[in-house]
């Protein structure tokens, strides 16, 4: 039987195994399991055989890793050996992973740093970093948002490409001519006082007969997020949005994020609706979805 050999990136779970994501759009993920991994980290870009094909799905094994997706990691300081080398834990990795870190700094149980590689290893050798970055003691708690977002590697800045692509986008009349004008309605954004962009917004009203008239409006980012463009690329590099309790790291470039794709109060802005009539019951009579423009009331 010939081997099943492709090229892909790796995805872990934090209880051990991951997957692996095919380049070749024909093929399903490869679930690789605990034992198989090798020292594949995620993202990590990696060549895997297929070893079984079950009534689940793809089985197999990591052979080598051609790319690694991270120079750098965010880790804790837990103990100190007779050599006078620090040694972190790395939240990304796992507890089973041994990560020594060089430097000249004196460190202390439970500073946060980052750390550049400077050799990968499996869990049964010795990771060798250095230091390049202190963050803070995790005695402060008021750097928690800093240090996960380094320690998930979440990406908090965007390219001088997309922030342009992102500038230079504009409402235009011919954008309003091609949807419902729905800003006769009193439409008001569903959330918290303390949300950064307003994505969401209903309207109600009752008419002559005591039916509601209900509107649930979303905003429509897809509008301006054309294929292959530099902003849909990061996009789906990105995936989500993260919410912190102090602070929101956006998929997407504050001009969409907080301007463009914001329903904000007294601004005309671009909407996917969802116009439903219901009766005195509460029993759906129809509905109809449309692109619309809104302006919130509040």
């Amino acid at each position: 039987m010939t081997k099943k050999i492709y090229e892909g990136v790796l995805r872990t779970n934090p209880r051990g195994f991951g997957f692996v994501v095919i380049n070749d759009k024909d093929v399903k993920d490869v679930f690789i399991p605990k034992t198989e991994m090798k020292n594949g980290v995620d993202g990590d870009i990696v060549e895997v055989e297929i070893k079984n094909v079950t009534s689940k799905g793809l089985d197999g094994r990591i052979l080598k890793i051609i790319k690694r997706e991270r120079t750098h990691l965010s880790g804790i300081i837990h103990s100190k050996d007779k050599k006078n080398e620090y040694y972190a834990y790395v939240p990304l990795l796992g507890s089973d992973w041994s990560v020594i870190v060089q430097t000249s700094q004196k460190l202390k149980f439970g500073d946060r740093i980052i750390m550049e590689v400077i050799k990968w290893e499996d869990k049964t050798g010795n990771t060798i970093t250095k230091m390049s970055e202190y963050l803070s003691n995790i005695s402060d708690v008021a750097k928690d948002t800093d240090a996960a977002i380094a320690a998930f590697n979440i990406k908090d800045t965007f390219s001088k490409k997309v922030i342009k692509e992102a500038i230079d986008l504009k409402i235009t009349d011919k954008d309003l001519k091609e949807r419902r004008d729905l800003t006769n309605l009193t439409s008001v954004t569903i959330d918290p006082i303390g949300a950064k962009d307003f994505d969401d917004a209903v309207a109600i009203s009752k008419d002559d007969q005591g039916n509601f008239n209900l509107a649930v409006h979303v905003t429509d980012v897809a509008h301006f997020i054309k294929a292959n463009s530099e902003l849909d690329k990061e996009g789906a590099l990105e995936a989500n949005s993260t919410y912190f309790p102090n602070r929101c790291v956006p998929m997407l470039p504050h001009e969409l994020s907080g301007g463009l794709c914001s329903l904000q109060q007294g601004k005309i802005r671009l909407t996917i609706t969802v116009l439903m009539k219901f009766d005195k019951e509460a029993k759906l009579l129809n509905y109809e979805i449309v692109r619309s423009y809104i302006k919130s009331k509040k």
